[in-house]
């Protein structure tokens, strides 16, 4: 285990300001995405300008969760101030410290032991609900020494999370960089815009499970538990926190099961399948 020195500041902007915090500070986002390695001057020390964030300062981690309750970032608290100019975005009280697993393969099959279960009923309140969305994931690594040609594939994603369109708007992506990799979890459609020699693609396909019906403050405790009690289900798992929710990624084939084990141990009755169209709402079903 590796436990990054620098602090990481969480911040969002909701669903309904997405479009217009994008449009105020997509260059800041891009330039996030995009920064590369900083200026030679900058690593020779050399004055820069009081705006200029040295990347080579940055924590270890940058990382973009965007769905359709908003944009949750984690980055520096030096670069929160790259978005001065988006009054909408909300930041956390709180600064985070990430901690990577260095390990060269880490196996993604969690469970949780019976014997030690809590009592959901504090964490998943009435009238919550499950959401599945439709799309198929796909795990992705870009290749750093490509990723100038990633550039076009990745503004497209935050150029999609900006607009206000439903058919053009997509529904869940994350962007998580750390010192060794940088790895996507998005869509094939979002996929095709990266060049092949670019990137490293996962063969597997991944669906994603919402919890909806309630918004949590992003240091509640609980959420990745209660999403991972998959014990009837031998899949692998991958959750991700946003500011407000939990996201429960599984592998395509185990989704109805996945789906059914998760309504029985957190006594959910209600699943929504989502709509083609992207953010629309599709059919209710109880579990």
């Amino acid at each position: 285990m590796l436990l990054a020195a620098a602090q990481v500041s969480v911040a969002q902007s909701p669903n309904t300001s997405v479009a217009s915090v994008c449009s105020s500070c997509v260059i800041s986002v891009c330039s996030l995405l995009l920064y590369g390695e900083c200026s030679l001057n900058c690593r020779e020390d050399d004055a820069t300008s009081g705006d200029h964030i040295c990347r080579l300062q940055q924590t270890e981690l940058f990382s973009m969760v965007v769905d359709n309750d908003g944009i949750t970032l984690f980055v520096d608290p030096n670069g929160i101030n790259m978005f001065k100019a988006a009054d909408k975005i909300r930041t956390a009280p709180q600064h985070w410290r990430a901690i990577q697993d260095m390990e060269s393969e880490c196996e993604l099959r969690l469970g949780v032991d019976p014997n030690v279960l809590f009592d959901y009923k504090p964490v998943v309140a009435c009238g919550q609900y499950l959401a599945v969305y439709p799309e198929r994931m796909v795990l992705v690594r870009l290749k750093k020494e490509a990723l100038r040609e990633s550039a076009f594939g990745l503004t497209q994603l935050v150029l999609r999370s900006s607009s206000s369109s439903s058919s053009t708007t997509a529904s869940f992506w994350c962007y998580c960089e750390t010192a060794e990799e940088i790895s996507l979890i998005l869509d094939d459609e979002c996929l095709a815009n990266f060049a092949e020699h670019a990137v490293i693609v996962s063969h597997e396909r991944w669906r994603v499970i919402k919890l909806c019906g309630k918004t949590y403050d992003f240091d509640a405790t609980g959420i990745v538990a209660a999403m991972s009690g998959l014990n009837a289900v031998d899949t692998q798992v991958l959750n991700i926190s946003s500011f407000g929710s939990n996201v429960t990624l599984v592998l395509d084939e185990a989704l109805d099961a996945s789906v059914a084990s998760l309504c029985e141990s957190l006594k959910m009755t209600r699943v929504e399948y989502r709509g083609v169209g992207r953010g629309e709402t599709g059919d209710v079903v109880p579990c």
